[in-house]
């Protein structure tokens, strides 16, 4: 049995926490908990973090999306998952974040009624990220994407150097199932330390879609919705990023 050495990632104890895992990828999870002294302290104080917030600090949204009779489907996490696992140390960071409040700070409005809300961790959970606000490598942040019919959602990113990376769901290559009245989406990022502009993209659709176009028309700078089903709306966001 480990008692030193983390093997599962926090971004992959928040998804546990949050349900956001199937059932083979949990299983997977709690093998890895089961020889890992150090991952079960570590899980005890997201959860431990998690409680105490929401004891003062109940958002509707998060508190739904906790209910197992409302547990998202189709997550595509078991790529990026396997990684995680083997992995002799974290190395994405961040805690499951929550806002403040549901409908405090900005928020990002784009066409069709889809809105990008970015929460950044803070000392009393998620603090809305302000437009120009600085942030740097470190920082971890969790999107909310408002809707308002079930579909499928997904965010991407293209930082300052063209590095073009989907965070939602986290190096996926198709939308995430969504429901509207889980607006929260699960896990968090953490940036990393390039620095300039970071754009980012909820794209929504009522109906399924893959990601493919969508990163090579960031990639290479071309426009975005030309290259993306007729179904598919875009909100927008941007992050100053400090050296």
């Amino acid at each position: 049995m480990s008692q030193g050495t983390r093997r599962v990632q926090d971004a992959v104890l928040e998804m546990y926490l949050a349900s956001a895992l199937d059932d083979s990828a949990r299983a997977r999870v709690e093998a890895a908990l089961a020889d890992s002294e150090a991952d079960r302290a570590r899980l005890a104080e997201l959860r431990a973090d998690s409680e105490a917030f929401l004891l003062h600090h109940p958002p509707a949204a998060f508190a739904a999306r906790l209910e197992p009779a409302r547990r998202m489907v189709e997550r595509r996490w078991l790529p990026w998952l396997g990684a995680a696992l083997a992995a002799s140390a974290a190395v994405f960071g961040g805690v499951l974040l929550r806002p403040v409040a549901e409908t405090s700070g900005p928020e990002y409005v784009a066409k069709g009624g889809v809105r990008l809300n970015v929460y950044r961790r803070g000392a009393e959970g998620g603090v809305p990220v302000r437009p120009g606000e600085a942030l740097g490598k470190g920082d971890a942040l969790q999107f909310e994407v408002k809707a308002s019919a079930s579909g499928y959602v997904a965010v991407l990113s293209r930082d300052g150097a063209g590095h073009v990376t989907v965070y939602y769901p986290y190096g996926g290559d198709a939308a995430a199932a969504y429901v509207p009245d889980q607006p929260l989406l699960p896990g968090a990022i953490e940036l990393d330390g390039t620095p300039g502009t970071e754009e980012l993209y909820a794209l929504f659709s009522p109906e399924p879609f893959t990601l493919g176009a969508a990163v090579k028309a960031l990639e290479s700078g071309a426009a975005l919705e030309p290259g993306l089903p007729a179904t598919v709306r875009v909100a927008r966001a941007s992050l100053a990023k400090r050296p």
